[in-house]
């Protein structure tokens, strides 16, 4: 048997401390008892559908929840995109060759069927996003609801939290592992699966709504809710059968939230339509953003939760490019989340496109010297570059790779609560509106994955003996179907660990 235990999004630097400090003793003996490798970073929006399909972005093309149609000039939902990458997922892979998994809270997935296995998402909680509710087959959510109670909901509405809101979200993510654990527990026991997968979303969450102070290394209750995993962990671990093989990994790290994504829009907005130095404006170009800005976060909760979830998606999409006069767009700001996503209106590409091919390098240069140019206003670096890389994605030749941001904006690592807007020498100021996102945490560079042989059957890569050693999301789908038996065929991917 294999077990792939994902923390999701864990803060490495949080994560040393904590086992120093002897808060995580199941994950310090795992750690100890295996081999470490890191892992090359993806977009996280990509994260989890390479692992599940075992294809690099550039292959899949998925890169975040909403995101950007060509054809229809506006964005949209991922969920086609990636039923279509899901096709082949790795757990099809297994099944096809008579092999059962059962999968708890796949994180960013599709409802997925699978012959003879059990996938359910929503155990540990509900969220909007990050885990959907749904079971294949359908009455295996509803057993474990009988099990363990409904499951709390604890969706992300950009904004900051009341104290209240902020109480209620850490106790259900504190008790959210638990959850977990006891249906692991009940379905080891149930199914027997060649293939256990537990996705321990609460840390991915808690990071994002519970880190705290940007100053500090996460928050207090951020710190419990890392324990309740851990706690969590030991159960699971406890409970696999003798010699089973573990992959214990985070494919996303965590730190203070860094992004400036509502600032990007009227900062490209300035770069390609220029205003003098003097003058200084909101970034009013954004309709989604002003929509966010004005409403109180606890009014658009209310709402969104009143509206079912594809209308929600529909909604976002459609505001992101309400009024916008395509035949004078050079280039727009896509949904983004961590990393600010430019893409260019190509002519040929986007149905509305008026940029000839010939003009693009030209575009990406100007733009990238434009946003250089910028400063943060306020906040814990007042005057620093907020930028400090604006390039194309890495790796980005593939099928997919026209679905794909042209330009990456990679901003500067100092946190972005606190600031008032971003300054330019050339282009004058870009206010902020209101508290941008509200996350106190994002993902940020930290990735790692540990391999644990569980017999003398199987043996760790020579690769991961190396130092420093590295590894591709891709290789762990590679890995799994290695370690069982399952078709590799199309597989990029190279095993982290081998049969005798």
């Amino acid at each position: 048997m294999l077990a792939v235990l994902s923390l999701d999004s864990v803060s490495a630097p949080l994560v040393d401390r904590l086992v120093d400090e002897g808060r995580l003793p199941n994950l310090a003996a795992l750690r100890r008892a295996g081999q470490s490798v890191a892992l090359e970073e993806e977009l996280p929006g990509a994260a989890y559908t390479t692992l599940y399909t075992g294809l690099p972005l550039a292959e899949h093309g998925v890169h975040f929840p909403l995101q950007w149609s060509p054809a229809a000039q506006t964005a949209v939902p991922s969920d086609a995109l990636m039923e279509k990458a899901m096709t082949r997922s790795v757990f099809r892979r297994l099944a096809a060759a008579g092999l059962r998994a059962v999968v708890l809270d796949p994180t960013e997935c599709v409802p997925h069927e699978v012959e003879g296995s059990v996938l359910v998402s929503g155990v540990a909680f509900r969220a909007r996003i990050l885990l959907p509710r749904w079971a294949r087959p359908h009455g295996a959510g509803r057993t474990l609801e009988r099990l363990l109670g409904r499951p709390p909901r604890v969706d992300e509405v950009f904004g900051v939290a009341d104290g209240e809101t902020s109480l209620a979200i850490a106790g259900d993510l504190r008790l959210a592992p638990h959850r977990l654990a006891s249906a692991a527990e009940r379905l080891l026991e149930e199914v027997r699966p060649d293939l256990l997968w537990i996705t321990f979303a609460a840390a991915h969450q808690a990071g994002h709504l519970l880190w705290g102070a940007p100053t500090a290394e996460g928050s207090p209750a951020l710190h419990d809710v890392y324990a309740a995993v851990d706690e969590a962990l030991g159960r699971v671990v406890a409970r696999l059968p003798p010699g089973a093989d573990i992959l214990l990994m985070s494919p996303k790290g965590m730190a203070a939230n860094a992004s400036r994504i509502d600032l990007l829009p009227g900062m490209l907005e300035r770069v390609l339509n220029g205003r003098s130095p003097g003058q200084s404006g909101t970034s009013a170009e954004s309709p989604l953003w002003r929509l966010r800005a004005g409403l109180p976060q606890s009014f658009r909760a209310r709402i969104a939760a009143c509206l079912p979830e594809a209308l929600v998606a529909a909604l976002l999409g459609r505001l992101e490019t309400l009024g916008r006069d395509w035949s004078r767009t050079r280039a727009f700001v896509p949904p983004c989340d961590v990393y600010g996503f430019v893409r260019f209106n190509l002519a040929g590409r986007e149905a509305k496109g008026t940029v000839p091919d010939s003009s693009a390098a030209a575009l990406a240069e100007e733009i990238a010297l434009g946003l250089a140019s910028f400063h943060d206003l306020g906040g814990t670096a007042d005057g620093a570059p907020c930028v400090d890389l604006v390039a194309p994605p890495a790796g980005a030749a593939g099928r997919a790779s026209w679905l794909l941001p042209d330009l990456l904006v990679h901003w500067n690592a100092n946190p972005a609560s606190g600031l008032l807007g971003v300054r330019s020498n050339r282009f004058g100021e870009v206010l902020r509106r209101g508290a941008g996102t509200g996350r106190t945490g994002n993902h940020r560079p930290g990735t790692w994955l540990t391999v644990l042989p569980g017999s003398e059957r199987t043996r760790a890569d020579a690769r991961l003996a190396g130092s420093p050693a590295t590894a591709r999301l891709e290789d762990v789908a590679a890995t799994i179907c290695e370690l069982l038996g399952g078709d590799r065929e199309g597989l990029p991917g190279a095993p982290l660990a081998f049969r005798h």
